[in-house]
Protein backbone atom coordinates (compact mmCIF):
# COMPACT_ATOMS: atom_id res chain seq x y z
CA UNK A 1 0.00 0.00 0.00
CA UNK A 2 2.60 2.27 0.78
CA UNK A 3 3.95 2.38 -2.52
CA UNK A 4 1.08 2.62 -4.09
CA UNK A 5 0.68 6.12 -2.46
CA UNK A 6 4.30 7.12 -2.30
CA UNK A 7 3.92 6.78 -6.61
CA UNK A 8 0.71 8.56 -7.16
CA UNK A 9 0.46 11.32 -4.16
CA UNK A 10 4.02 11.57 -2.94
CA UNK A 11 4.16 10.45 0.59
CA UNK A 12 3.93 7.68 2.87
CA UNK A 13 0.35 7.14 3.88
CA UNK A 14 1.10 4.73 6.67
CA UNK A 15 2.74 7.61 8.61
CA UNK A 16 -0.77 9.22 9.33
CA UNK A 17 -1.31 5.50 11.15
CA UNK A 18 -1.25 7.17 14.81
CA UNK A 19 -4.36 6.80 17.21
CA UNK A 20 -4.50 5.54 20.74
CA UNK A 21 -2.02 3.36 21.48
CA UNK A 22 -0.74 2.70 17.65
CA UNK A 23 1.83 4.26 15.87
CA UNK A 24 2.89 3.54 12.15
CA UNK A 25 5.13 0.70 13.01
CA UNK A 26 2.67 -0.94 15.16
CA UNK A 27 -0.38 -0.09 12.81
CA UNK A 28 1.43 -2.04 10.20
CA UNK A 29 2.39 -4.73 11.91
CA UNK A 30 -1.39 -5.58 13.20
CA UNK A 31 -2.33 -4.98 9.66
CA UNK A 32 0.06 -7.34 8.65
CA UNK A 33 -1.16 -10.01 11.31
CA UNK A 34 -4.94 -9.61 10.42
CA UNK A 35 -3.58 -10.20 6.44
CA UNK A 36 -1.73 -13.26 6.95
CA UNK A 37 -4.48 -14.65 9.77
CA UNK A 38 -6.69 -13.69 6.57
CA UNK A 39 -4.21 -16.04 3.95
CA UNK A 40 -3.73 -18.38 7.01
CA UNK A 41 -7.84 -19.56 6.59
CA UNK A 42 -8.71 -18.71 3.37
CA UNK A 43 -5.34 -20.62 1.41
CA UNK A 44 -4.21 -23.11 4.16
CA UNK A 45 -7.12 -24.39 6.04
CA UNK A 46 -8.76 -28.15 5.88
CA UNK A 47 -11.84 -28.86 5.22
CA UNK A 48 -13.93 -30.44 8.29
CA UNK A 49 -13.86 -33.78 8.84
CA UNK A 50 -17.63 -35.07 9.71
CA UNK A 51 -17.64 -35.92 13.36
CA UNK A 52 -14.53 -33.96 14.14
CA UNK A 53 -15.23 -30.73 15.68
CA UNK A 54 -12.52 -28.28 15.24
CA UNK A 55 -12.33 -24.83 16.63
CA UNK A 56 -13.20 -21.54 14.40
CA UNK A 57 -10.05 -20.05 13.73
CA UNK A 58 -11.04 -16.62 14.06
CA UNK A 59 -13.07 -16.14 17.97
CA UNK A 60 -15.85 -13.11 18.20
CA UNK A 61 -13.31 -11.39 20.09
CA UNK A 62 -11.02 -11.32 17.67
CA UNK A 63 -13.33 -10.23 15.33
CA UNK A 64 -14.45 -7.29 16.87
CA UNK A 65 -10.84 -6.18 17.98
CA UNK A 66 -10.27 -6.67 13.90
CA UNK A 67 -12.70 -4.95 12.77
CA UNK A 68 -12.09 -2.08 15.49
CA UNK A 69 -8.66 -1.42 14.30
CA UNK A 70 -9.94 -1.48 10.53
CA UNK A 71 -12.38 1.08 11.63
CA UNK A 72 -9.48 3.41 13.41
CA UNK A 73 -7.17 2.90 10.65
CA UNK A 74 -9.69 4.01 7.98
CA UNK A 75 -10.29 7.02 10.36
CA UNK A 76 -6.51 7.49 10.93
CA UNK A 77 -5.73 7.36 6.72
CA UNK A 78 -8.95 9.72 6.11
CA UNK A 79 -7.68 12.30 8.65
CA UNK A 80 -4.10 11.82 7.20
CA UNK A 81 -5.35 12.98 3.67
CA UNK A 82 -7.65 15.28 4.52
CA UNK A 83 -4.38 17.38 6.30
CA UNK A 84 -2.11 16.24 3.40
CA UNK A 85 -4.03 17.34 -0.06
Amino acid sequence: MREIFEKYLGFDITQGWEWNNYDPIRARAELNRIAKKRGDIAHRSWRPVIGQPTPHAVTRDDLRKNIRFIQDLVCATDDFLVAKL
